[in-house]
């Protein structure tokens, strides 16, 4: 997989199409292609994402974003709350005063977004890709 066009939009600080390209990517990695019906993630589809690319685009977010975005950061943030979804949202700013944010433009697009923000990745679909995602096998390397 090619990430450079991936890198250049993180670069140009140009978040929303590099949030757009991330969902791209892990759709083509788990198999679904232009012609599927779908554009999103099941939480059976996240063991199929082969680990060095999964580390590759979360390795891109953090360094163009200072640390600041990435699934790594998101875990790590759902984790020093024990796991609660609710601060999660909360703490990354998917939620405002308990309110779910509307996609696009209920979402910050840019580096004074919170920490672990972005990607945003099926954050309207429930927690349950969200929980497979953070549980993959990338991150116990």
């Amino acid at each position: 997989m090619d990430y450079k066009p991936l890198q250049k939009l993180l670069i140009s600080k140009h978040y929303r199409q590099a949030d757009r390209l991330t969902q791209i990517y892990l759709c083509q990695l788990a198999g679904l292609d232009e012609d599927s019906k779908r554009n999103w993630l099941y939480f059976t589809d996240i063991q199929s994402l082969p680990s060095e690319d999964l580390a590759t685009i979360d390795m891109l977010w953090r360094l163009y974003s200072r640390n600041k975005f990435g699934f790594s950061r998101q875990r790590k943030i759902w984790l020093s709350n024990n796991c609660n979804w609710e601060k999660l949202w909360s703490r990354i700013g998917w939620k405002n005063e308990g309110v779910a944010c509307r996609y696009p433009d209920e979402f910050m697009w840019s580096i004074d977004a919170p920490q672990g923000h972005l990607p945003l990745f099926n954050q309207l679909r429930g927690v349950q890709v969200l929980s497979a995602l953070f549980d993959h096998t990338v991150w116990n390397s």
